[in-house]
């Protein structure tokens, strides 16, 4: 028995003791807790702007890459698998641009413990997408830590990663019509156009399309004439179903392409050098036209046959097809220069099948007319006419009749103003990486 049991003051003092003991202990669990949570919690919101950050970059530089054509090596279309430090690169490109955009979402390489890297290139991406063209942005961020310090833990990454792709795509509509006041898309009277995809007309006229006789445009799969002005319909014409009028004018699908490279030119002798390259008989394995620049003109008349091999050709003289032979190019498209004036594509007769590059800047684009050039293009072969993907002629009119409803082509024409004489059939939209889909594939 203790001879001196404790008072109960002493009992008391003994038990405040206990408790500042054990408060002191929680106070600094609890502290060391709320330190960890508030680093974790600051980590998940770099993490979260990281990756928003990478997405915007890797968005930016696939869509840059989209507009020039996303073709590696060209139009600053970079190509570059191995992961490269945004700090050491320089000029205008789809990486440039998509560091730019890492930028200015707050993550600069090499500033504040980031690190920013780009990389990109054609066919698949590192997590098994095959796409055109692909960009990948990766973003790491070393952050200080506060709180977690007490345990030994200075800093915490972060890491973020995007992937975007460019897709080739169809364009929306089948034609384009660009140019402004009446009669913006005309006809003979005997046109006959019957396409499954949409058509739009820009001109705000109260008589943009000028209708004749018995003329007659159908549309099928629910798409129709879209006319931001109106339609004059003159004798039995129809258009089917009804046209919608009043909208809002419809953007050139490929304004941003560039002009098809590799033309030498014909320089200031232009006007001594337009020697002629002419076929009349003959057939297709005799007479082979291969890509290049043409000073003169390119005539194929009479009963020729005429074999395109693949590639552009640069015309700054005329494009004559005139022929009750064939004339076939796979892989080709035909530049219309615009040479002091000159420069013009006639195609009135003949077995014409043409279909255009599957890769390069010019993929997807069969005939391609220089923005500056005002001469009219006829492309009026009839039902033989089977010209596939892009027709670009935004400066002039296109004469048009051409494809067969048996084996219409997919095509999409591009032009200032519209001439239809006698039967049209397209069974679609042409398809290329100017009117594809940028979208995150990671």
């Amino acid at each position: 028995m203790n001879p001196f049991p404790a008072t109960p003051r002493a009992l008391r003092n003994r038990r405040r003791g206990y408790a500042a003991l054990m408060m002191t202990l929680s106070l600094t669990l609890l502290c060391g807790v709320l330190g960890f949570v508030t680093d974790i919690g600051w980590a998940y919101y770099r993490k979260q702007l990281a990756q928003s950050a990478t997405e915007a970059a890797a968005l930016a530089g696939s869509s840059y890459a989209k507009v020039n054509g996303a073709v590696c090596g060209q139009n600053g279309v970079i190509c570059q698998s191995t992961p490269t430090n945004c700090s050491s690169l320089t000029g205008t490109t789809s990486l440039t641009t998509a560091c730019q955009y890492a930028t200015a979402n707050g993550f600069t390489d090499g500033s504040h413990n980031q690190v920013v890297k780009v990389s990109s290139g054609a066919g698949s991406t590192s997590n098994g997408v095959t796409t055109d063209y692909w960009v990948q942005v990766d973003i790491s961020e070393s952050l200080p830590q506060l709180f977690s310090a007490v345990l030994g833990h200075s800093t915490m990454a972060v890491n973020s990663e995007a992937i975007s792709a460019t897709t080739s795509a169809a364009a929306a509509g089948s034609v384009y019509v660009l140019g402004s006041g009446p009669g913006t898309v005309t006809t003979d009277g005997t046109a006959n156009v019957g396409t499954n995809t949409d058509v739009y007309v820009n001109s705000s006229d109260p008589a943009a399309v000028q209708l004749q006789g018995g003329d007659n445009i159908s549309h099928t799969g629910g798409h129709c004439t879209h006319i931001v002005g109106g339609c004059q319909q003159n004798g039995h014409s129809t258009i089917s179903p009804q046209p919608q009028c009043g909208g809002s004018a419809k953007t050139d699908p490929y304004c941003n392409m560039p002009t098809p490279s590799g033309d030498s030119g014909c320089g200031w002798w232009w006007w001594f050098n337009q020697s002629s390259t002419n076929f009349s008989s003959g057939d297709a394995s005799q007479n082979v036209l291969n890509p290049g620049t043409y000073c003169g003109d390119i005539n194929i008349t009479g009963s020729a046959s005429v074999t395109l091999n693949p590639g552009t050709y640069h015309c700054h003289g005329n494009i004559n097809i005139n022929t009750t032979g064939t004339v076939t190019g796979s892989g080709v498209t035909l530049h219309v220069c615009n040479q002091n004036g000159q420069g013009q594509c006639n195609i009135t007769h003949g077995n014409v099948t043409l279909t255009p590059p599957t890769s390069g800047t010019c993929k997807g684009v069969t005939l391609y007319q220089d923005s500056g050039n005002t001469n009219r293009c006829t492309l009026t072969a009839g039902s033989t006419q089977k010209i596939t993907g892009v027709i670009y002629v935004p400066g002039a009119t296109v004469s048009h009749c051409g494809g067969a409803s048996a084996s219409a082509p997919s095509q999409t024409l591009v032009c200032n103003k519209l001439y239809l004489t006698g039967g049209t059939q397209t069974s679609g939209t042409a398809v290329s990486p100017y009117t594809g889909t940028v979208s995150l594939c990671k």
